[in-house]
Parts: C-alpha cells; sequence; structure tokens
C-alpha cells in the first residue's frame, strides 16, 4: 500500500515538470508557475441576432443581412418563416389560409409582384395573424413586405434567370431596371415565364351485387402555360415628410390545356359501355393595374392614401368531343371583363401611451361574363356582377407596462348587384352592413 502512494507521488511530480518544460517551450512560462496571472491582449465575442420577433403588429423577420436574403426569391423567403407554408408557390399561413400581401404599406392586386421581388430586395417581412380593424373581416391573415430602400443616383439593372426541370423543362426570368437621380427613382421590371406540367390518374372500382361490377376510369392532362410581364414606375420623396410614387403593370398569360378521360364498365368481365371524352382548351388573360399612394406627416399625424385602378379581360375556348356510342362535337366560347377602383384614406395620431387611428376604405368592383355555345344542349349566358363596398374603422393601441392591447370597431356597408341577360335578380342581389369589433391583446 505504501509503495502505490509512492509511485502516485513520484507520477504527479513527473507530470507537473513536464508541464512546466511545455509551458516554457510556449514562451507564456516564468519562475512563479501557477502564481502570475496571464494577461489576453483582446476577447472577439460573437453572437447571432434572432431573426424573428413579436411586435406590435405580428412576427417580425429581419432578411437583410441574413442567410435569407441568399435563398432566391421572396416566396422561397415566406417558406421558412414561422407559421408559414409554401406548397409549390402557393403561400398559406398556418390555421389562417391564404395571407392577403402588402409591399411597401400598398395591397398587392396582382400576385406576379410578390413572384418577382428578389430576396435581397427585401429588409423585412411581418406576418400578422390578428389583422386590426383597418382591414375586412373576410381577411384571416396578413404578410407585409418591406423592401430596401435604394441609395446613390445613376443607372443600375439585375437579371435573374431560373431553369429547371420537373416532368418537364421550365425557366423563368426577371430584369430589373431603375435610374435614380436626387429624390426621384424611376424603376421598370421585365419578366417572361414558361412551363408545362402533364397529371395523370387512373382509378379501378369494383362493386360485388348480384354480379360483379368494376369501373374503370384514366385521365390525362397536360398544361403548356406563359407569362409575359412588364411593369413601370417612379417614387418621389420631396422631404421626410412627403412622399409619393405610382405605377402600371400589364400582364398576358396565355394557357393551353389538353386532357381526356376515358371510363369503362365491366360487368363479370364482360365490358357493357366505354365511354371517352377529350377537351381542349385556351385561355388567356390581359390585365392592366395602376396603383398608386401618398405618404405625408402633419404636426403630428400621420396620412396615408392610396389608390388602384384594374382592367382583366379574359378569353377561353373550349373543344369537347365525346364519345357515348356516337360523336359529340361542341364548343364554347366564354369572355369576361372585370374592372376594379379602390381607395383608402388613414390616419393615426400618437394617444396617451400609444396611438390612436381611423379611416375609410372604398371599394367598386365589376365582372361581366359572356358565353357562346356550339352545337350544344347549354344555352349562352350574360352574367354581370356589380358591388360596391363603403368601410369605415376606428382604432385604438395601448402600452401597459409589457402588455399591448389594441381595441377597435369596423362597419362595413355592400351594395351587391346581380344581373342575368340585362336584367337585375332581386333574390341574388342584396344590401347589407356589417360590423366587426375587434379586441385582441398581443403581448
Amino acid at each position: 500500500m505504501l509503495d502505490f502512494k509512492v509511485k502516485r507521488f513520484v507520477g504527479i511530480i513527473f507530470h507537473l515538470i513536464l508541464a512546466q518544460i511545455c509551458l516554457a517551450q510556449t514562451g507564456i512560462a516564468n519562475q512563479n508557475f501557477g502564481k502570475d496571472t496571464l494577461q489576453l491582449r483582446e476577447v472577439v465575442v460573437r453572437a447571432t441576432r434572432p431573426l424573428a420577433k413579436l411586435n406590435s403588429e405580428g412576427f417580425v423577420t429581419e432578411v437583410k443581412g441574413t442567410v435569407l436574403e441568399k435563398l432566391g426569391f421572396a416566396k422561397d423567403v415566406m417558406g421558412m418563416l414561422p407559421g408559414v407554408l409554401n406548397n409549390n408557390g402557393s403561400i398559406e399561413v398556418f390555421g389562417k389560409g391564404k395571407p392577403v400581401f402588402y409591399i411597401n404599406g400598398h395591397i398587392v392586386r396582382n400576385n406576379i409582384e410578390v413572384e418577382q421581388l428578389k430576396a435581397n430586395q427585401i429588409d423585412k417581412i411581418t406576418v400578422i395573424t390578428n389583422p386590426s380593424s383597418r382591414y375586412a373581416s373576410t381577411v384571416g391573415s396578413i404578410i407585409k413586405i418591406t423592401t430596401i430602400k435604394k441609395v446613390g443616383d445613376g443607372f443600375s439593372f439585375d437579371n435573374i434567370a431560373t431553369f429547371g426541370c420537373r416532368n418537364y423543362m421550365y425557366g423563368k426570368d426577371n430584369l430589373d431596371l431603375n435610374y435614380r437621380i436626387d429624390n426621384l427613382d424611376v424603376f421598370g421590371t421585365l419578366g417572361f415565364e414558361k412551363g408545362k406540367n402533364t397529371n395523370f390518374s387512373k382509378n379501378v372500382q369494383n362493386s360485388w351485387l348480384s354480379s360483379h361490377h368494376q369501373q374503370n376510369t384514366t385521365m390525362k392532362s397536360t398544361q403548356h402555360s406563359k407569362l409575359i410581364d412588364g411593369k413601370w414606375g417612379f417614387d418621389f420623396s420631396s422631404s421626410p415628410k412627403l412622399s409619393f410614387g405610382a405605377f402600371y403593370q400589364v400582364s398576358y398569360a396565355p394557357i393551353k390545356t389538353n386532357s381526356s378521360i376515358m371510363s369503362s364498365l365491366y360487368s363479370n368481365d364482360v365490358i357493357e359501355s366505354e365511354t371517352s371524352a377529350y377537351k381542349d382548351i385556351k385561355l388567356r388573360d390581359l390585365e392592366h393595374l395602376l396603383d398608386g399612394y401618398c405618404h405625408g406627416v402633419w404636426g403630428k399625424w400621420n396620412l396615408e392614401m392610396t389608390f388602384d385602378l384594374m382592367w382583366k379581360k379574359t378569353r377561353e375556348n373550349q373543344n369537347v368531343i365525346e364519345q357515348i356510342g356516337i360523336n359529340q362535337d361542341f364548343g364554347i366560347k366564354d369572355v369576361g371583363h372585370a374592372r376594379l377602383m379602390a381607395t383608402e384614406l388613414y390616419a393615426s395620431h400618437p394617444f396617451l401611451k400609444g396611438n390612436f387611428s381611423f379611416g375609410v376604405d372604398f371599394t367598386n368592383s365589376s365582372r361581366e361574363e359572356n358565353s357562346e355555345s356550339e352545337n350544344s344542349i347549354m344555352a349562352g349566358e350574360n352574367n354581370k356582377i356589380q358591388e360596391l363596398n363603403m368601410a369605415y374603422y376606428v382604432e385604438t393601441m395601448q402600452h401597459l407596462g409589457n402588455v399591448i392591447f389594441r381595441i377597435g370597431g369596423r362597419y362595413e356597408h355592400v351594395n351587391s348587384e346581380y344581373f342575368i341577360g340585362g336584367r337585375k335578380n332581386h333574390e341574388q342581389s342584396q344590401v347589407y352592413g356589417e360590423c366587426k369589433l375587434n379586441c385582441v391583446k398581443l403581448q
């Protein structure tokens, strides 16, 4: 036992001497080993800030200066946000359905504007799951996108081309042009997309009654799509207290779809009937959009005004061939016209430990469809819908310590008129009002 303690003591002394020799070779040892203090020249501490945080509106995610700005386009970034799902380009907020998009404070009427927005142009994204009284009662969620304000004068351009393969080759190209001088910013965007996809399904249904019945159904469709889009506009800031701008956007989207369905019915393995149908659809959408805004500060008042004008024309031609014993060939032509005019006036002012805001929202829209049939038992139709919506809202948001709450109300007056063949249908035409009260504890 004593011999073991002596060996252990000698081993400890040996390791101490070896450590002293190693430290001396590195130049940081001295005569008083274990008693002196070593001083570091500097200490560098690295940390990462949280990407998402909760504020008075909702979850705010910083994109600028983070890894998110390298993801490509805006929808790629949205798929990485908390509570947001990106299903092959279709954006949804978990539990709230499809959101309404806002870019720099104005509502997005054409989703092409979101699809063409690049990730490196975004400053931050706010996801709102409890919209305030400022928004319609039908709005379940909102995604607000704030872009980076460009600096420097002169001309600049940026081009991104994307190609891929999903059963077939697809691609898109976006060219951004910009010219800035002093407080004036003139911009333009040109975009082109082309794609093709195919769907195929086969269903077999068996029924055992007095005899065995089997029905086989095969469906196949192929779609060719294109998109040509152009946008031009300007932004002007005369001072930090006044800014305004507008843009005009036109888009043309031709889509061609070929589909077929074949069905056969067997009884005790003996064929009883066969049916088939072939359909060719040519759809052409042409849309014009004019958007404008004005933002100003007057004393402690924050004032905003936006307006939207939209015209859309849709042409659809269908050719159908049905084979049910005899061949039947018929066609349907449908032409649709839609227009929209919308404007909003908004004002806010500091009040107590928060703010007080109110505003008015006006929307006037109409849609008319004319259809003609050739060699079909279905008669042509002429339908028109006109809708006038007037909304008023008021709201206050207050801070009580670490608690933020919001109280507001909204009243909407809707006048909807439905016409069939030029005559008003009183059963489907309605005039009604809706009141919405909103009380939410945010934090």
